[in-house]
């Protein structure tokens, strides 16, 4: 867990103080700063065990779709939270009714959802972790694009991160 929240500051620090102090990224001290950051890699550790995912992968995923801002909306699609759900699809749905109904659970609820459509995405390939990340976006199993190859990359650099704390 330690390794998870080392990660996340890492990514997430704007710079740090003469004291010592990380100032997070603006919508991430919006959100909470640190505590959120504690819930995101607490409850994205939760899920990641019971879907048997990567949370590094998930957060990975997650950075490249929000910036881990639980508050993002594509404009073009109406695409909306940690993991950019299409409003068509049944996690969009599923998070968004969990979040109406309870408020402080919402990031949850986006973590969960957004584990449930990326484990399809992976059962529905059968291939990599990769490819999965391109279905997630795109809807295909086949290729890759230069931003499915950076979610890889921030994965293995949260990895990095994580094992050094």
């Amino acid at each position: 867990m330690t390794g998870l929240i080392a990660a996340l500051l890492a990514l997430l620090t704007v710079w740090t103080t003469r004291d010592g102090e990380a100032v997070l990224i603006a919508h991430v001290r919006r959100a909470g700063g640190e505590p959120y950051v504690v819930e995101l890699a607490q409850t994205t550790l939760e899920v990641a065990r019971a879907y048997d995912l990567d949370p590094y992968l998930l957060l990975a995923l997650a950075h490249e779709e929000s910036g881990l801002s639980r508050y993002a909306v594509q404009p073009e699609t109406q695409a909306w939270g940690l993991y950019q759900l299409h409003p068509r699809s049944r996690w969009h749905r599923r998070a968004r009714a969990a979040c109406d109904a309870s408020p402080s659970k919402c990031v949850r609820a986006q973590i969960e959802q957004g584990a449930v459509a990326f484990r399809y995405a992976l059962d529905a390939c059968q291939l990599s972790e990769i490819h999965g990340v391109f279905f997630h976006r795109s809807g295909r199993c086949a290729g890759a694009r230069p931003r499915d190859v950076r979610v890889m990359a921030l994965r293995d650099r949260l990895r990095s991160h994580g094992h050094e704390g």
